[in-house]
């Protein structure tokens, strides 16, 4: 994050952007007086707005200032410095930052290009076995744009079930795919939990608008330790919050609708050079490729910047130092142009080793 801080927004060719941007919003009063539940957490309209849109009960939708905040909330309820927990690889930093920060145990499950970036169900399946007592997902997969198939996840939870483990899924980008909207929630009974927000298709990251969903026990827990946070959630952004979902389908179409001509094109792109390692079952903004013959990507990324103002994150920052993150679905005007000088580039730097 501390790296996006510095370089996203401030060259010409930009694709380290990894949300659509929002539909405006109309301007948003709001009266002083703060909504919230009569325990005095969370804000019943939005939770209930949450609920009807993903088929979920209310009861176990928590308001929360963003999915970080979610992210953090639950594997503050559910990890402690004793525990085992599998973290997938490549991963969006906050993910294993977050189990380092409690000062549990690390178990990487390998994501591996040549199984499509899919976790291996018996993999973990031996983790839980080895004590794991949680797995952290994303879904879609963050840095490849990968979806995990609903048979999968079944499995996957399944497995957890009988080890009495739970599976947190970050589904911030989920959004992206095709309607109907849907979770991975499966109800109360079920071992996994769900933390999301309005940030990656909604284009409304700063209003730290976001979600968990979750057994009523864990999310009493996590309102609790909100209350050391935020203590209610910021009024305005609560009103702001309700306007975008009331719209929402509105705002999801304007964003797929934003992204596909970018991806069609990186798609016809990676498709022309067999040099370029990409999956192409892909949703979302984001891609993840390597290229024949460069180990360490991040020389590459740092002589895009200064040499020709091309930003993209390397996958050193995932775990994957031979791949780059690029916003795929960034608008054609600026990915042509990136696209070809990164043709360059890469030409360069592999002939240059």
């Amino acid at each position: 994050m501390r790296w996006a801080r510095k370089h996203s927004g401030i060259h010409p060719f930009d694709l380290t952007l990894s949300a659509a941007p929002a539909i405006p919003l109309a301007p948003v009063e709001h009266p002083e007086v703060p909504r919230q539940k009569p325990t005095g957490d969370g804000d019943h309209i939005l939770e209930d707005l949450i609920g009807r849109r993903y088929g979920v009960d209310p009861a176990n939708v928590l308001f929360v200032p963003g999915s970080t905040m979610g992210n953090f909330l639950l594997t503050s309820v559910l990890v402690s410095s004793t525990d085992r927990v599998l973290v997938e690889t490549p991963a969006y930093e906050n993910l294993p930052g977050l189990i380092r920060l409690l000062r549990a145990e690390i178990v990487p499950l390998l994501r591996r290009a040549g199984s499509g970036w899919l976790p291996d169900p018996d993999e973990v399946e031996d983790g839980f076995r080895a004590g794991a007592r949680l797995l952290l997902l994303t879904d879609l997969h963050n840095p490849t744009g990968v979806r995990i198939p609903v048979e999968l996840m079944q499995d996957l939870a399944q497995r957890a079930d009988r080890h009495g483990a739970r599976i947190l899924v970050d589904e911030v980008y989920r959004d992206f795919l095709p309607g109907p909207v849907g979770t991975s929630w499966r109800g109360a009974d079920g071992p996994i939990v769900v933390a999301t927000s309005l940030t990656k298709v909604y284009g409304l990251g700063a209003m730290r608008a976001g979600w968990i969903i979750c057994p009523s026990e864990v999310r009493s827990q996590a309102a609790r330790l909100l209350d050391y946070l935020t203590v209610l959630p910021p009024s305005p952004m609560a009103y702001a919050a309700e306007q975008a979902l009331r719209e929402l389908e509105v705002r999801r179409k304007h964003a797929r609708a934003y992204i596909e001509p970018g991806r069609f094109l990186f798609a016809a792109w990676a498709a022309e050079r067999p040099e370029v390692c990409c999956v192409d079952d892909t949703a979302g903004v984001v891609v993840f490729p390597a290229f024949e013959g460069i180990a360490d990507t991040l020389p590459l990324c740092k002589w895009l910047r200064s040499e020709h103002g091309v930003a993209v994150v390397p996958g050193n920052f995932f775990g994957a130092p031979d791949r780059i993150r690029l916003a795929a679905g960034t608008p054609v005007d600026v990915l042509r142009p990136a696209l070809e000088l990164l043709t360059g580039a890469v030409d360069r730097f592999r002939n240059a080793r």
